[in-house]
């Protein structure tokens, strides 16, 4: 079986490294296929949530793992989560506890 993978990206060089690091560590483990998507404004964020849908997947496979860095590709996660399943995996340092 191979694995759809989206990779939502914030355009942080970092985060971007991290991302892509992890889906190549998968790819190296497994048959997979990976998508790169740009996180989407709030408005859009809300749209997609709302709606049940997320036009930047339209044309590509259903997700079977959505991976992000940082916060601001989490609510663009939670739309294609919500819009076309797949399970979220998220890499970041944490914030809490304070």
């Amino acid at each position: 079986m191979t694995l759809n993978i989206w990779r939502i990206t914030d355009g942080k060089s970092g985060h971007d490294s991290q991302s892509a690091g992890l889906c190549k560590a998968i790819a190296d483990l497994s048959s997979s296929k990976q998508f790169d998507l740009t996180a989407n404004s709030l408005a859009g964020c809300l749209k997609s949530f709302v709606s049940r849908k997320f036009p930047d997947g339209d044309g590509l496979p259903d997700p079977d793992i959505i991976i992000g860095a940082g916060h601001g590709t989490h609510l663009t996660m939670l739309s294609a989560k919500r819009a076309r399943k797949g399970e979220i995996v998220v890499i970041m340092k944490p914030s809490l506890p304070l």
